[in-house]
């Protein structure tokens, strides 16, 4: 067994043992979806509830060593599924790596289909579509991540002034401005040529232009299925789309369209909510932070030594240091509420608080982007300065060459 893991998300309208039932595309906390489920019993968006040892596909890699995917190890002791015991958010996954037999893994995919052979067509053609639609999008950037991220700076601001609704877009524009701040620092640090500096730099720079290219790509045509089809529709073709559309996600637009239907502002808080658990697990977990390299550095950037280094009670950075480390490149995560990278006006959350100081820790993250920038955001959402902000991001992103619907 190469690696042990957890199950982050389900349905918490289902509670099994005082936890949240997991269903079949529910994630663990290195981005594998759960891949088989009970054939007789559903839970919300009649997905199939998992059990224990039912079977997972997942494309982590650890110092060269595929994951491959692997089996559900625990669940409810008191509540069998078919039985088998009941798989909860809190359960243990295990990868087998190379341990896995010839076939054992074969089989497994995401079990849902999306109604008659001609709505299957059609689904198709729709996400297709909306793929198309967000390729065109950034093509005018090429292999360019920096004017590429510009373009996605506009086009998720440009969800959010069409859509008010479209809140976690609103947000995106913000942290996708950022993730082109940290290439900027990248490429400067690149340019300068630190020994060891350089390399490091380099590869930061590409890890985040690729992961703000491949989140645009995932998140982009979901918020344009719903806007022209609604949620209804999108849980019909869910299973269409390649890859099909993970829970957390449904979760995301099932909030989002009870909003529409009661106004409660506690639902757009869940659509937040559940897409930030989509993006960061099923796409930027599995895509950038299991990355062993990659956490070297963020650990670097946040002075935790001793995690960089793997020496345990090394603790942080010592302040003298620190200036150093800043000329080496460090350079710690924040979110700054202001449509440039320097605006000494801006409003700033850093990352690094109290315990927090992993970034590419799932929980921790979770914590700083809902509590900490969550908490700012929901106050400052549909400001004067907010709609200023996206204004400008979006008229930068069509000078870079973005052009939006």
């Amino acid at each position: 067994m190469q690696k042990l893991g957890t199950i982050v998300n389900g349905d918490v309208t289902v509670l099994v043992e005082g936890k949240p039932v997991a269903r079949l595309s529910d994630v663990n906390d290195h981005g594998a979806n759960l891949g088989e489920g009970a054939d007789t019993v559903c839970a919300k968006h009649g997905l199939p509830v998992a059990r224990q040892k039912d079977r997972f596909l997942c494309s982590q890699s650890e110092e060269g060593q595929p994951h491959v995917g692997g089996y559900i190890l625990t669940g409810a002791s008191s509540v069998l599924t078919e039985g088998e015991m009941t798989a909860r958010v809190g359960d243990t996954t295990g990868c087998l790596g190379p341990d896995a037999a010839p076939g054992e893994l074969d089989g497994v995919g995401d079990g849902r289909g999306a109604g008659s052979a001609a709505e299957q067509i059609t689904c198709k053609a729709l996400w297709l579509a909306y793929q198309m639609e967000a390729m065109a999008i950034i093509a005018p950037a090429g292999d360019d991540h920096r004017k590429r991220n510009h373009i996605i700076n506009g086009a998720y601001a440009d969800l959010y002034l069409r859509n008010r609704k479209f809140v976690w877009a609103g947000l995106a524009a913000y942290a996708s401005k950022q993730v082109g701040c940290a290439m900027d620092h990248s490429l400067l640090h690149k340019r300068w040529g630190v020994p060891g500096g350089a390399e490091m730099a380099s590869d930061m720079y590409e890890s985040l232009g690729a992961g703000n290219r491949d989140l645009f790509l995932d998140i982009y045509p979901l918020h344009r299925f719903y806007e022209d089809h609604g949620y209804d529709r999108m849980k019909k073709c869910a299973g269409e789309r390649k890859p099909p559309v993970p829970a957390a996600a449904l979760d995301g637009f099932e909030a989002l369209d009870r909003y529409e239907k009661t106004g409660d502002p506690d639902e757009l808080k869940e659509h937040v909510r559940a897409i930030a658990w989509h993006e960061q697990v099923n796409v930027l977990q599995r895509d950038i932070y299991n990355d062993s390299w990659i956490r070297m550095i963020l650990d670097l950037n946040e002075g935790n030594v001793g995690d960089a280094v793997g020496v345990d009670g090394l603790g942080d950075l010592p302040k003298p240091l620190e200036p150093i480390a800043r000329k080496l490149g460090a350079k710690p995560a924040d979110v700054s509420f202001s449509d440039r990278c320097n605006d000494p006006n801006a409003t700033v959350i850093p990352f690094k608080k109290g315990e927090r100081d992993n970034l590419y820790d799932i929980d921790e993250r979770m914590d700083w982007i809902m509590v900490d920038i969550g908490d700012y955001y929901f106050g400052h959402e549909g400001s004067d300065e907010h709609i200023d902000n996206l204004e400008k991001l979006r008229d930068r992103g069509e000078k870079h060459g973005g052009t939006y619907p």
